[in-house]
């Protein structure tokens, strides 16, 4: 090796310590690097220095996510840091073996040794997939279920939590990988310092990703990268066989369900799912002649306060009085106390009656043999009364024995389908828009779906398709002419 090589090779292994993205192709002497690459690196690097403290990482197979996270990384990191400590959690404890024992033996490589000549193991603890540095760092692998009792970590990674659409479709396996995760996982972070890294195939909606999405949205930084783009561009093309080509014949041999969670990472679509966000329509609230309009309000209660129950669930629909269309100009979902509901139902009324609006009615879902129902729909009446408020209210009751999916699909579709429904778009400060449209794109599969059942039970309503036998004679009437004079 001449002089000027030698100097080369040095600043290689300079780099490779300093930066992820040039570790790997140095340790990997065969490693194809792609376009994306770069910023999947990029974002790595950046958990490693402490920028980034939760990573969600989603591609799709044979893209190098899981050599470069569960093995690569580990070793750069502890190269680095090796007083720090790692775990890495997978769908079954051998497979978090085998990832633990492949990260150590890549620490023993002469070309590792390149990089971090000065990295040792711990004569009395390289057992593995569990092993020990000699300053009191390490890497200790588990089964997602499994204990880590006594373990911390600096740098937690989650690899594929799930084994199969099996698992991910089992309710029982996403509650299980749910409370691992929030009772085990999460406990056992060193403190704020610590960085967490899921990487996962998103088969469901309603998976660890997703919960975590919906439940700390912000908190993440979301890397998604599916196998062909929206401009139809392979995510890896430079690897021998692969290329766009061999993704379509992929999409072909294993069906599109599949395809989507697998591949794209998409596990809407992968759902066949019924609302699609290009078709949903948007106005700004000035937009809206008052005139032209009628409002009314829709409520579905909420008699549970656990994580996994439904909201109560509020809407308010503007019609115009033409073109019969659905404006939804107002949403709100939370737990609320009866008390506070009532509160709020008629701050509602007085807030949008204040805008100019005409308010029709109040509708209130009214279920048979519902104690608690019955119970907040006499209090409601009781409030009414004690506050001096005065509105028309109809119980509404949906028609039949059928599955409410089914009754928010045949209600929304026909609306979607002739452009009828519109979505306010200027109302940034309430973040119950961005959880409507959540469930409306998720439906059939989101793991809630009240207000968009509200939102049903508004157009049910005003497509005269609603049954209101529970109401006084003087609500029934108003129906009735409600009906009469929109045929």
């Amino acid at each position: 090796m001449t002089k000027q090589e030698a100097m080369k090779e040095l600043a290689k292994r300079e780099l490779s310590k300093r930066l992820f993205s040039q570790y790997v192709p140095y340790i990997y002497k065969h490693y194809v690097k792609e376009d994306f690459h770069e910023v999947f690196f990029d974002k790595l690097q950046k958990v490693a220095d402490g920028e980034i403290k939760k990573l969600m990482v989603f591609l799709p197979p044979r893209s190098g996510k899981s050599e470069s996270i569960g093995k690569a990384l580990p070793s750069w990191f502890l190269g680095n840091h090796p007083d720090k400590e790692i775990v890495c959690a997978s769908y079954g404890a051998d497979l978090a073996v085998k990832h633990g024992r492949e990260c150590k033996n890549l620490t023993q490589e002469p070309l590792y040794k390149n990089v971090f000549p000065k990295f040792a193991l711990a004569d009395d603890k390289k057992e593995g997939g569990n092993w020990e540095t000699k300053q009191g760092g390490g890497y200790y692998s588990v089964g997602v279920g499994g204990s880590l009792t006594g373990r911390g970590y600096d740098l937690g990674i989650i690899d594929d939590p799930v084994k199969n659409r099996e698992d991910a479709e089992s309710t029982t396996m996403r509650e299980k990988v749910w409370d691992w995760y929030t009772s085990t996982f999460l406990t056992r972070r060193q403190g704020r310092h610590s960085a967490i890294i899921i990487l996962m195939t998103r088969w469901h909606t309603d998976d660890l990703a997703g919960r975590l999405l919906e439940q700390e949205r912000g908190e993440w930084d979301v890397l998604c990268m599916p196998a062909i783009s929206p401009l139809n561009v392979p995510l890896v093309k430079n690897r021998e066989g692969y290329g766009l080509e061999f993704y379509q014949n992929m999409k072909d041999s294993i069906g599109v369900k599949d395809f989507e969670a697998l591949y794209q990472q998409d596990p809407i679509a992968g759902s066949g799912n019924i609302f699609k966000k290009e078709d949903c329509r948007y106005f700004a609230l000035s937009d809206l002649n008052k005139d032209e309009y009628t409002i009314a309000i829709h409520v579905d209660p909420a008699f549970s306060s656990r994580d996994t129950s439904d909201d109560t669930a509020i809407a308010v629909t503007a019609r115009h009085k033409v073109t019969k269309e659905i404006y939804v100009i107002d949403v709100f979902g939370a737990t609320l106390l009866p008390s506070q509901a009532y509160s709020y139902i008629i701050s509602l009324a007085e807030k949008w009656k204040g805008f100019g609006f005409n308010l029709e009615f109040i509708s209130i879902e009214k279920v048979d043999l519902s104690k608690m129902q019955d119970a907040f729909l006499k209090g409601f009446d009781n409030y009414m009364r004690e506050n001096g408020k005065f509105y028309t209210i109809l119980h509404f009751k949906p028609q039949g024995k059928g599955k409410k999916e089914d009754r928010i699909k045949f209600s929304l579709e026909p609306m979607f389908n002739r452009g009828a429904i519109y979505f306010r778009s200027d109302d940034s400060e309430n973040k119950d828009w961005m959880k409507l449209e959540g469930q409306l794109l998720k439906f059939p599969v989101a793991t809630h779906d009240d207000l968009v059942d509200t939102i049903s039970q508004g157009v049910i309503l005003w497509e005269n398709r609603g049954n209101a036998n529970d109401a006084s004679d003087a609500q029934q009437e108003y129906l009735n002419a409600l009906k009469q004079k929109n045929r």
